[in-house]
């Protein structure tokens, strides 16, 4: 599957980055500070840049054809999470990705990945 990861530097998404490439995935990762980033894999993609930024995202999409956008965001003081989705839905309504999930626990999670092997709590 070629995933869309968001978060990929946190705690959350490190773990989330690391059981997606160990299970064979394609995964392209948006991380602002690639240097952060301890995995390496032939199965990864980095793309450094903001997730607020339109053009980074369009970018990260358009590497392959992206089956599903996981966001492991964290949240913060400037609303990243509130600010980033408006763009987001566009280009995912754009490249016909019908599936996002975060890490949140109410959120429901892939369909194909069983939750608890992904989210550590």
């Amino acid at each position: 599957m070629n995933i869309l990861l968001l978060g990929a530097t946190g705690r959350v998404g490190g773990s989330v980055l690391d059981k997606m490439l160990q299970d064979g995935h394609h995964v392209v990762a948006v991380v602002r500070s690639p240097e952060k980033l301890s995995t390496q894999h032939a199965n990864l993609q980095v793309i450094e840049g903001d997730v607020l930024d339109m053009a980074t995202l369009e970018q990260a999409m358009s590497v392959c054809p992206i089956e599903v956008v996981f966001c492991a965001l964290n949240t913060d003081k400037n609303n990243t999470l509130s600010r980033y989705t408006p763009n987001m839905i566009r280009l995912m309504n754009a490249h016909h990705i019908h599936r996002y999930r975060t890490n949140e626990r109410e959120s429901p999670f892939l369909q194909v990945w069983d939750e608890s092997e992904y989210i550590k709590t």
